[in-house]
């Protein structure tokens, strides 16, 4: 069960202080972030579905002070059509749902950016393409990508090796 660290990550995400992006009406009625983590969480389970949260979630998840407005999340190819076709039982409203892989559901007002494993390249092994969540560091349930595994699908993405060197040191600077 990851309820602490999702708890905590929601926490940040709806830190209004560091998130100006997050509209006004996600901050009035408590945590949504929250909620999302959780609602998020069982369906992974009940689904038996692996899901990795990665972006800017996963980066403060890790540490980062930087801000998102959205939870990204990475499922395997063959999960996808099965994700969007149960999440309406848990609460998620489907926005769009692209057959190439990057969809976008609503949590009480928290957009979810669901990313199929394989996007951004012809082939599912192809460097710059989008691990399996097991890839990621998530082998069932919801859970955050690894800090190595975060690095590298930001340096596939083409982050850039001075921006991903600059993030880092924000990770890290806060805890000395």
């Amino acid at each position: 069960m990851h309820t602490e660290n999702t708890t905590a990550t929601a926490d940040a995400l709806n830190d209004t202080s560091r998130h100006d992006a997050v509209a006004s009406d996600h901050r009035a009625a408590g945590n949504p972030y929250e909620a999302a983590f959780e609602a998020l969480e069982v369906m992974a389970d009940a689904e038996e579905i692996p899901v990795a949260v990665i972006g800017g979630a996963a980066a403060i998840h890790h540490g980062s002070p930087r801000p998102t407005a959205a939870i990204d999340v990475a499922v395997a190819a063959p999960d996808l059509a099965r994700l969007l076709r149960e999440c309406p039982r848990y609460g998620f409203r489907v926005e769009r749902a692209d057959p190439a892989g990057a969809c976008e559901l609503t949590y009480q007002n928290v957009l979810v950016k669901v990313w199929q494993q394989g996007l951004f390249a012809d082939d599912l092994d192809a460097a710059e393409a989008l691990p399996h969540p097991e890839e990621l560091g998530v082998t069932r349930g919801l859970g955050f990508a690894t800090l190595p595994a975060w690095v590298r699908l930001k340096l596939a993405r083409g982050l850039g090796l001075v921006a991903l060197l600059a993030e880092l040191v924000s990770f890290w600077s806060r805890e000395f």
